[in-house]
């Protein structure tokens, strides 16, 4: 049995986008950013430790996730695709248009990395001391300032809110692993021949603009666009899919 999947049919000849999740979200996370994927048809799914998706038994490593990705597009029969993948997401989508650029488009990469690096080591080993000693709310609200803007946190708290109380019913097991998984795998950006578009918050802390600077600068055909919002950009800000993500996906498409 494959992983829960769930599409969005514009028409049976429009081009294909599929959302990969940030580490703790679902394929739910996307429900405020679908109107605004025009003319594209959406496959949001979700991975392993994540939503409906299998419970984990040990850390979910990069390679299983970007293997995970591969059989959901085989079960639907996508034979090619652009991803838009947020935060970890992010990361599997380029790994994965990495080992198999016939099958992807081009691909929107949010708030993202692609190597642990010393100072992103800190930050997630924070969380996961956090998960074994205090539980999932308890690395929710550690993880917080990191995660979200200020603006968000600011004017829509509910939003972060929405988050914690996931957050409280997650699985504690599930959590651990996929915070392992986040912190093993790399990348290799010069094997990426897809367009890439980065797109990271003014506000993201955990993956700063300078850091996509730096991805931008490692993957041949690259942008970079910076996006109100925190290292959630799009999830705090979904009009930014409209303004500043649909125009590339668009080009790649020749849909303007």
């Amino acid at each position: 049995m494959g992983l829960p999947v769930k599409t969005y049919i514009h028409s049976s000849s429009a081009p294909w986008l599929v959302l990969v999740n940030g580490l703790f979200a679902s394929k739910c996370s996307w429900s405020e950013c679908l109107e605004y994927f025009e003319n594209f048809n959406i496959l949001t799914y979700d991975a392993k430790g994540q939503g409906e998706g299998p419970t984990l038994s040990k850390p979910y490593s990069l390679d299983e996730q970007v293997d995970d990705l591969k059989k959901v597009l085989e079960e639907n029969n996508l034979k090619r695709v652009s991803l838009l993948g947020l935060s970890n997401g992010g990361r599997v989508a380029l790994k994965f248009s990495s080992l198999y650029p016939e099958q992807v488009q081009s691909v929107v990469a949010c708030d993202t990395y692609a190597e642990v690096t010393p100072i992103l080591k800190l930050k997630l080993e924070s969380w996961l001391k956090a998960q074994k000693n205090g539980g999932a709310v308890h690395r929710f609200d550690v993880a917080a300032p990191w995660v979200w803007g200020e603006t968000i946190l600011k004017t829509n708290f509910n939003l972060v809110q929405k988050y914690r109380d996931l957050a409280e019913n997650s699985n504690e097991d599930n959590s651990e692993f996929l915070i392992k998984g986040a912190l093993s795998g790399d990348i290799n950006l010069d094997s990426i021949i897809a367009p890439v578009h980065f797109v990271v918050g003014e506000e993201d802390l955990l993956t700063p603009i300078t850091h996509h600077k730096k991805l931008q600068k490692m993957v041949k055909n690259a942008e970079l666009t910076v996006v109100p919002g925190g290292h959630a950009s799009v999830l705090e800000n979904p009009i930014s899919i409209r303004n500043s993500i649909m125009p590339f996906l668009r080009r790649q498409y020749e849909l303007d």
